[in-house]
Formats: C-alpha cells, sequence, structure tokens
C-alpha cells in the first residue's frame, strides 16, 4: 500500500514537472519584448479622456480655475512594465485616479501580454491543483489545465486590458502552434454552477513585418454571446522597432456601458531608450 502511494505521488510530481517544462516553451515564446529596446515614452491621444476631461470640468464651480489640458502619458519599461499618467498642471488627485483606473483600457502592451513572467511563480502554483494534459494535432499542441474547483485566474493567464472574465474558470486551453512557435489562442470554461457552463473562445492573429511576427489583432466570444469583441494595433516603426500607432478595441454584451463599447487610442512622440526615473513606476503602484 505505502508503495503503491509512492508511486502515484512520483507519476504525479512527473506529469505536473513534465507539463511545466513544456509549458515554458510556451512561455518563452510569447514574451518576446521587443528585442533589445530598454525603455520609452510617448503621448496618448483618445477621445475617453477627452470626454471625461469634458464632464469633469463642467461640474466645477464657475469661480474655480479650470486645469490646463492635461496630457496622457505611457512609460514603458522592459523590466517595470508599463504605467500611463496624467501630466500638466493643477492636476487634481480624482483626475490622476481616473487616468489610473481607464490606463489598462488605453495601452495594452502585447508583445507580453499572454502567460506573463511575472506571473509564473503563481501560475505554476495554480498548476499544482489541477488536472494537466498536451495532445497534439499536427503543428498544433493544446494544452489543457483542469481545476478540482473552479477558480479565479486573475491575471495569471492575461495581463489586463481585454474585458474577459476570469472568475468561476474551470478549465483553460492554451493553443500553441510548434512549427511557428506562436500562441494561436485560448478556450476559457467557466462553471456558476453544475447547470449553468459557458466558454470563450479567443483568437490570435499575426502580421509580419522584417520577418518578426507581431500580434495585430484579438478576437474573443462567449459560447452563450453575452460577450464579443475584437482588439487591433496598427503599428509604425520607430527607429528600428514597430511600436503601436493606433488601437482599437470594440467590445459588445449587454452589460458594456455605451463608452466602453468602442475604444481607439492613438500614440504619438516616441521616445526611445530614455531613461524613466524608477519612481513613475512605484508611484503609480502605491496610488
Amino acid at each position: 500500500m505505502k508503495k503503491a502511494l509512492i508511486i502515484a505521488v512520483f507519476l504525479v510530481f512527473y506529469a505536473t514537472n513534465s507539463f511545466a517544462v513544456s509549458l515554458s516553451k510556451v512561455e518563452r515564446a510569447t514574451n518576446v519584448c521587443l528585442g533589445e529596446l530598454r525603455s520609452y515614452v510617448c503621448d496618448v491621444d483618445t477621445k475617453q479622456f477627452e470626454n471625461f476631461m469634458k464632464k469633469f470640468t463642467s461640474g466645477m464651480p464657475e469661480d474655480m480655475p479650470r486645469p490646463k489640458k492635461p496630457v496622457l502619458k505611457k512609460y514603458w519599461h522592459k523590466k517595470r512594465g508599463m504605467v500611463i499618467r496624467v501630466e500638466g498642471k493643477n492636476i487634481f488627485p480624482y483626475m490622476t485616479e481616473r487616468a489610473k483606473q481607464m490606463s489598462s483600457q488605453f495601452a495594452v502592451e502585447l508583445s507580453c501580454f499572454f502567460l506573463p513572467m511575472d506571473a509564473k511563480k503563481e501560475r505554476a502554483k495554480l498548476l499544482k491543483d489541477a488536472e494537466l494534459s498536451v495532445r497534439k494535432d499536427g503543428d498544433i499542441e493544446i494544452y489543457t489545465i483542469t481545476f478540482k474547483e473552479k477558480k479565479d485566474i486573475g491575471n495569471l493567464f492575461f495581463k489586463t486590458g481585454l474585458p474577459i472574465p476570469t472568475n468561476d474558470v474551470k478549465s483553460i486551453e492554451i493553443i500553441f502552434n510548434e512549427k511557428e512557435s506562436l500562441l494561436e489562442g485560448l478556450g476559457i470554461f467557466y462553471e456558476k454552477d453544475q447547470i449553468n457552463t459557458v466558454s470563450l473562445d479567443l483568437k490570435i492573429n499575426y502580421m509580419e513585418l522584417e520577418g518578426k511576427k507581431y500580434i495585430d489583432e484579438i478576437n474573443f466570444k462567449m459560447s452563450d454571446e453575452s460577450l464579443k469583441g475584437s482588439f487591433k494595433t496598427e503599428f509604425t516603426k520607430i527607429d528600428k522597432y514597430y511600436l503601436p500607432a493606433k488601437q482599437i478595441r470594440i467590445t459588445e454584451g449587454k452589460d458594456v456601458p455605451e463608452e466602453n463599447r468602442k475604444i481607439e487610442v492613438n500614440f504619438k512622440n516616441y521616445k526611445l531608450n530614455v531613461k524613466i526615473p524608477k519612481k513613475i513606476f512605484f508611484e503609480e503602484k502605491n496610488k
């Protein structure tokens, strides 16, 4: 009996470890973060923030000085991540807080968006309490993670920016093209209860620019049609790097507010490999 238990434990450990090793290949492929580029700063332009400013100033007392039109700045660092800041004179705390809430909609860094490396340890912990399997279909590998109990996966498999539910998750499928070394999609299966189940299908499209593949469109759809949408990126070449010039997010669903159904963001005035003070990232995270 004891020997059988030891063998069973070993097999579970071997299966988990083998799965993790295979998944590491997918993680590395999805985290090629803009090559040698260390950092950049750019301006962010979107009607969503302009509309917010109009509503904000219209409700101010007439004798209160209006803030000068602030600017939205995107700061990106290879190791520290990305933040959006409101900059200008007479910036009210509420304006800063509102920009922080909207920042995930304004700018999505797709080069390191899926299976983020900064969540690798927490993701590994989650895998310990799951049934794991890998199956092949030609060049496609499908990694299936099935939890014993439904989970809130948070941002362990993708970062913020897409309106995809993360709670009540029963299983996840990771679809990887081994030949092209590209993540092709995700399947997420939700279980509200034993009767009510629904799934989300997410597909990733790429465009090739000078021999490299870039995510240019993501489409997602719930099986019950309660939510569907797309996220498109147009690129511009700055120096030797292709960076977002425009991102358009379209979301449809009965619970989606009208102002969030279409969000268009433009990026301009890029400055590459500039020194960004650490406090910019730490201040934003601590606010």
